[in-house]
């Protein structure tokens, strides 16, 4: 139909540029058949089609060699139209569609900021119950099943010091589990969170949502949700020296061979002392922050994304 003819933008046409107009052709070959005389509804359908496997608002330079080859099709197509219509009304066409374009695009982008601080509130959840959860040996099967071994371990005069060896190597073993499954599940909550607020802030500031203005609240909720992330930071660093105490504890006994009557060193002292100091810290912390700051951050969060247990009532 118009494959040799030229836009006003095209000059040489490059290998690729060819390979990927031969594909195109062949597609739009198959999308004509049988429609030797199309209506301007039938036209107009083709050139939405091939709008959507463009970028209209693309330099030629930025899209890929198909993307320019339907780009062609698409500014064809509209000269095309514009022989059977005239060109005010093609133009009035192709402005309603543009405008309808633009709220499409403007809703899409409400909508994946939002959809994106969800999944980071999401996240935010699921990391505190972890995090909550090995402070509370009770809840904690790890925790509970590690001290109830310790207790049996440190306590029982029955025990030889070839049971108490293997016991200590379990708890080892517990702790060593913990560490690549639960530990592993909240760095990997951390690193998305870190990744989904980088993507919001970097969001924010693309020009659609400069063009809007406002969000006032977003800013908001975006500087407390870092200071989290930061109070979390902390938070795991606890939970890992929490580990650290169990396996000091684990350690000592096989460095003894299972023998529990050594006199504790100074040096062994002084690193359990520190760990536990710093657990107890961190830990305070991470709990004053909740308390303290994270109600008017959910406050924020509810305005802008809606509340937690609406979007999160389907996760396990």
């Amino acid at each position: 139909m118009f494959w040799n003819k030229k836009t006003k933008t095209e000059d040489r046409v490059s290998d690729a540029d060819a390979i990927a107009r031969t594909k195109v052709q062949e597609e739009y070959s198959t999308l004509m058949f049988g429609k030797d005389d199309m209506s301007l509804v039938e036209v107009d359908g083709i050139r939405d089609y091939a709008k959507k496997r463009t970028d209209l608002y693309k330099e030629e330079s930025e899209l890929t060699p198909e993307q320019r080859a339907w780009k062609r099709v698409y500014i064809l197509l509209g000269e095309e139209i514009e022989k059977m219509i005239g060109k005010e009304k093609r133009e009035n066409i192709d402005s309603q569609k543009a405008t309808l374009d633009h709220l499409n695009f403007a809703k899409n982008k409400l909508e994946e900021s939002i959809e994106l601080g969800r999944e980071i509130e999401r996240t935010f959840f699921l990391q505190w119950s972890i995090i909550t959860m090995n402070w509370e040996p009770e809840e904690n099967v790890y925790k509970k099943s590690f001290n109830e071994l310790g207790e049996k371990v440190f306590k029982d005069t029955t025990l030889t010091d070839a049971e108490r060896l293997d016991g200590a190597h379990k708890m080892l073993e517990r702790s060593k589990m913990y560490r690549e499954k639960i530990m592993k599940m909240l760095h990997d909550y951390h690193d998305s969170i870190y990744a989904g607020l980088t993507k919001f802030e970097a969001m924010r500031e693309t020009p659609f949502f400069k063009s809007i203005g406002g969000g006032d609240k977003e800013k908001e909720w975006l500087k407390l949700s870092w200071d989290l992330y930061k109070s979390r930071t902390g938070a795991i660093t606890a939970v890992d020296l929490d580990i650290d105490v169990d396996e000091i504890l684990s350690n000592r006994i096989i460095k003894y061979k299972g023998g529990i009557d050594q006199q504790t060193t100074n040096e062994e002292k002084k690193e359990l002392e520190e760990k536990l100091v710093s657990y107890g810290y961190l830990r305070k912390a991470a709990y004053e922050f909740t308390r303290d700051v994270e109600p008017e951050r959910v406050k924020i969060s509810e305005a802008c994304f809606g509340k937690l247990e609406d979007y999160i009532k389907n996760e396990k």
